[in-house]
């Protein structure tokens, strides 16, 4: 029986996240750093390498989240290259404990 493991690396593409030690790690999720995705408001796109990153963990199986999504720009810049998940303030802010509990319930009836 095979079972799954759900390994995301965080904050890729700075300090010890990248895809040599992907490799090493056997992990299923990428999420790219912030950095990257503020750059998205001041480049042109032809400079960025986001959907570099995001096209290379496709090409190593990867699933991919873009973290600290702030503008409807970046949301469409990381859609339109095919990026699976975006997390950050576009999508929602902190919550408290009892307010991601209260959240949880809504969802579940």
């Amino acid at each position: 029986m095979r079972t799954l493991s759900h390994i995301a690396l965080d904050d890729f593409g700075t300090g010890f996240s990248s895809f040599a030690r992907e490799r090493e790690l056997q992990v299923d999720c990428i999420k790219i750093d912030q950095y990257f995705i503020r750059k998205l408001e001041r480049l042109r796109e032809e400079e960025t390498v986001t959907g570099d990153i995001i096209s290379m963990a496709h090409k190593q199986g990867h699933y991919v989240v873009a973290e600290g999504v702030e503008t409807e720009t970046q949301k469409h810049y990381l859609l339109t290259h095919g990026c699976d998940k975006i997390q950050g303030y576009l999508i929602g802010r902190p919550q408290s404990q009892n307010e991601s509990l209260a959240l949880l319930e809504r969802q579940a009836e």
